[in-house]
């Protein structure tokens, strides 16, 4: 008996090493258990800690929603001619006879441009309040600022500098230009009977400035700017150039190439005499021919 005891103890043994010592196989396949739930714990970490980009732009569209909801106050423009139209310098969209144009806004003292899409310097302005929550009505009258830019066209629409002896336009050129652009502006201009329009010397833009006027761009002889900044021609052959900027009253330096808020603003010699004389030939030439009053 105590031999068979002997015999049989080893094989014990081995049996309960066997059950503690798993095979090679089976670590294998116990490591690709454990590497499988990793990863895929490690993707759910992903996929709940960092939204891809698809979700970015929702969440972005979502807080601009939000942002305009929360705005307290509705502008509803309608107008009797196509028209862009911006609040507080911002545009708020383009809008067409018959249709009309909502756009949220804060409450308070709002400013108001409508630029006609047909006439870049035809320009309506007006000033608008809301001071509780709510909806307002704009009626945008754009054929009349139509016909103001037309009848100052038809009469010149022309300020004559007597200290400078210098003729200017009443306008601007109503449209972003780079430099190339705003020369080729000027070369081509014809407007209250003249020719020979040229970009300004930055003195000359200078020679403008007069504190005593209202508006946001203190300039004189009834000159309306739709933008801040104009071209001089002031230009060294590099990538920039100089511009005046009329709300800051300071020149800059610029890219030649930029475009954006820059107009041209177009100026020539102004011969006073010569003008009386043209213009006293004139009056001769159509006393003496009676089909001229038809």
């Amino acid at each position: 008996l105590a031999a068979i005891l002997v015999l049989t103890l080893p094989a014990a043994a081995q049996d309960e090493s066997v059950d503690e010592e798993p095979t090679v196989a089976e670590e294998g396949v116990e490591e690709a258990a454990a590497e499988s739930a990793e990863a895929g714990t490690a993707a759910e970490t992903l996929e709940e800690g960092e939204p891809d980009a698809e979700d970015d732009a929702a969440d972005a569209d979502d807080e601009d929603s939000d942002s305009d909801a929360d705005k307290p106050g509705l502008l509803i423009f309608v107008t009797d001619a196509e028209s862009f139209v911006y609040v507080d310098g911002l545009l708020a969209g383009e809008v067409v006879p018959g249709e009309s144009l909502e756009f949220p806004v804060d409450l308070g003292e709002l400013a108001v441009r409508a630029i006609s899409t047909e006439f870049p310097a035809a320009i309506w302005d007006k000033f608008v309040e809301l001071e509780e929550a709510g909806s307002l009505s704009v009626r945008i009258r754009m054929k009349r600022a139509i016909g103001k830019f037309q009848r100052e066209e038809r009469k010149g629409g022309i300020y004559r500098d007597p200290k400078h002896l210098l003729m200017w336009p009443k306008r601007d050129s109503g449209i972003d230009l780079d430099l190339r652009g705003a020369y080729a502006y000027c070369r081509d201009l014809k407007t209250g009977g003249f020719e020979n329009w040229r970009l300004p010397l930055l003195e000359e833009l200078e020679s403008l400035q007069a504190i005593w006027e209202t508006g946001s761009y203190k300039i004189v002889g009834g000159i309306l700017l739709s933008e801040c900044c104009v071209w001089s021609s002031e230009y060294d052959g590099s990538e920039r150039a100089w511009t005046f900027n009329y709300r800051f009253r300071k020149a800059f330096q610029t890219n030649a190439g930029y475009e954006l808020g820059l107009r041209a603003l177009c100026v020539r010699e102004w011969d006073p005499e010569a003008e009386a004389k043209a213009g006293a030939d004139s009056e001769g030439d159509s006393a003496a021919d009676p089909a001229a009053d038809g």
